[in-house]
């Protein structure tokens, strides 16, 4: 079975020669900050900070605004110089209270649940940073397994052991994604080809809020998961040079974008394109992130 890619911005790169350079640190403790995406407002071109915090991008961004994310610290917008430091200021994050008692029986509860055939495109990235989130509003049924346990997703990856980040959000009063519900960064690792990815929640304690939760995923641009490939256009032999981060991310179809948001050059947005019915040969559903949450007591 064919399955497209769906990039949101730009598909193939071109070489850059000109960079300026910068790192990201903890405005308290002067740390480096690993993972930041790191976006040109209303441009699309964006990088990640590596391990060390520090990131490269065109020339071009010393005179534009760049936007900052990373689990934990608070949004930012800043302008660059050829060389400089970037401080972020973490951002407090009420984590909800346990109480621990005994149970004799393990429950399990899962939600959102998709079969491989179920999926007909997949969600990718080319040389801009975006996250993919997925609302889940709460159910009562919830109450009796009120923590994710683990989450599934159908990942297809050109390179070995790419990986992603996990971000959990609250809901805003418009239903967007809101303030984090959780404070750091949790990695997913994927295996190359196409497969399904379990990535192991229990560790966190992470349960959904009253009003539901958005779970996202965000691509890191980093040269370890950079995949180079040629491709050609439309009438043309000629070869070219293209780059996107690996890994792409299953998608089903829904009749409607509410519960699916993208988030993109420093922005939350609806998603909004739809995809086209095979059968009809119309434009109808449009694409939502396939996630399967396994919930527990």
């Amino acid at each position: 079975m064919k399955i497209k890619l769906l990039f949101l911005l730009v598909l193939f790169s071109k070489i850059l020669f000109s960079q300026v350079s910068g790192i990201v640190k903890d405005s308290l403790t002067q740390k480096p900050i690993p993972y930041v995406n790191i976006w040109l407002v209303n441009q699309n071109t964006g990088t990640t900070s590596d391990t060390n915090g520090r990131f490269h991008l065109p020339e071009t961004a010393s005179s534009a605004v760049l936007a900052f994310s990373s689990v934990g610290y608070k949004a930012k917008k800043a302008n660059l110089q050829a060389s400089c430091i970037v401080y972020l200021q973490s951002q407090m994050i009420d984590l909800p209270e346990f109480i621990i008692t005994s149970s004799k029986e393990i429950k399990h509860l899962s939600v959102g649940q998709f079969q491989k055939s179920d999926i007909f495109s997949l969600f990718a990235c080319g040389t801009a940073p975006w996250i993919v989130a997925r609302y889940f509003p709460y159910s009562s049924q919830y109450n009796e397994t009120p923590l994710i346990q683990s989450l599934k997703l159908l990942t297809r990856s050109q390179v070995k052991n790419a990986s992603f980040n996990i971000r959990f959000y609250e809901v805003n009063e418009d239903g967007s994604p809101g303030n984090f519900l959780y404070d750091r960064n949790i990695l997913g690792v994927v295996k190359k080809g196409k497969s399904l990815t379990f990535v192991d929640l229990s560790p966190y304690n992470i349960r959904i809020p009253n009003k539901g939760i958005f779970i996202a995923v965000e691509w890191l641009l980093t040269e370890e998961n950079k995949y180079e490939y040629t491709y050609t256009m439309p009438g043309s032999k000629k070869r070219n040079k293209g780059i996107r981060y690996e890994p792409a991310f299953g998608s089903i179809p829904c009749n409607t974008n509410n519960n699916s948001w993208i988030y993109s050059q420093g922005i939350w947005k609806n998603a909004w394109w739809k995809n086209k019915n095979r059968k009809t040969g119309t434009m109808e559903n449009y694409s939502q992130l396939a996630v399967e949450l396994l919930l527990t007591n």
